[in-house]
């Protein structure tokens, strides 16, 4: 019983920590094209931001819980590695996702700043 329940635990710990990821990159997208282009972010700047940062949360909540899954309830090691190897592939994209969000708004607002 104890083992079942630290497995529910231990996934929905996973995919909270995801789907925290994910917000926290659409938030952070929002405070760099404030820092870089001032007040003045358009309203494309700001529907591209919340299109692609929605999207990159629902994929971090979708590949927190594959990786949840295949970390916790995987029955070979391999499938365990995997599951870490996803967690892996979410904080690269999304450091991926934050440099390129940089240096967009960068170009977009020639960098110039407030």
């Amino acid at each position: 019983m104890l083992g079942t329940l630290a497995r529910v635990a231990t996934f929905i710990v996973v995919l909270a920590g995801s789907g925290a990821i994910g917000y926290w990159s659409w938030v952070r997208m929002h405070l760099v094209a404030v820092e870089v282009c001032g007040i003045g972010v358009g309203v494309s700047g700001r529907i591209g931001i919340n299109i692609v940062g929605l999207l990159w949360l629902g994929c971090s909540l979708i590949l927190g819980a594959a990786a949840g899954g295949d970390m916790v309830y995987g029955t070979t090691r391999g499938l365990r590695v995997f599951g870490v190897a996803m967690l892996v592939l979410l904080i690269g994209g999304t450091v991926a996702l934050q440099l390129w969000s940089a240096s967009y708004f960068g170009s977009y607002c020639g960098g110039t700043g407030r």
